[in-house]
């Protein structure tokens, strides 16, 4: 600020909500505490502003459509650039959580304003594979100054399909402090001393947790025995 301390970065993180519980929310959530604590200002934008004690400093807007649901989602979103716009327009960087909105952040920037895009998996990859949504989300993405892939497997996939801006992989985190004494020492150390597969998440197919249970049975029969 003229004749005063700097200005804090006001950074925008665009989703459909910002939870402690799973999937964008937890990452948007998690997003905004730790930039706060980086001392950004983080924006929340939103389908669904969120009450969490975590959040309670933060600015929220809540004033998206939801993300998904209905018939053509994304396309029925750009009705709301207007109102994003005036947000975003207050912000010096943008963070786009949620895939689907992509064409509604690329719409609502200003011309030069950095935009960060998250691909967090098969989400980032589906519209580039439908050729009625390759129409929205080819000329979004060329607005993305920075790609931040989770995986290499989605970077990667996203390659096969598109152009890609520059792209990182970053990999999500936890706060491991946060599982601190919620596992019994029994399940991980079992009396025989046999390997312990753990496998977090929802038992959903593109998950891959078949593939981990199928892996699991091959190391029973021809795998090291356990030391």
């Amino acid at each position: 600020a003229r004749g005063g301390a700097p200005r804090a970065l006001r950074v925008a993180f665009v989703t459909e909500r910002a939870a402690p519980t799973s999937g964008w929310a937890l990452y948007a959530h998690e997003l905004a505490r730790a930039s706060r604590e980086a001392g950004l200002t983080p924006v929340l934008v939103s389908h669904m502003a969120v009450d969490s004690p975590a959040l309670e400093p933060i600015e929220q807007h809540a004033i998206l459509p939801p993300a998904l649901g209905g018939r053509f989602p994304t396309l029925r979103s750009l009705g709301a650039w207007r109102s994003l716009a005036s947000v975003l327009s207050t912000c010096d960087i943008v963070h786009n959580v949620a895939e689907p909105y992509l064409p509604l952040v690329a719409r609502s920037i200003r011309p030069g304003q950095p935009l960060v895009q998250t691909a967090h998996g098969m989400w980032a990859v589906r519209p580039f594979l439908s050729r009625l949504q390759r129409l929205l989300f080819v000329p979004a993405m060329r607005r993305v100054s920075l790609l931040v892939c989770q995986s290499r497997f989605t970077r990667d996939a996203l390659r096969r399909v598109i152009d890609l801006p520059k792209a990182i992989v970053v990999p999500a985190g936890v706060r491991a402090g946060g599982f601190a004494g919620h596992v019994s020492s029994a399940v991980l150390q079992p009396g025989d001393g046999a390997p312990v597969l753990v496998v977090a998440g929802p038992a959903r197919r593109r998950r891959g947790i078949h593939v981990a249970v199928e892996a699991l049975a091959a190391l029973r029969v021809s795998g090291p025995a356990p030391h």
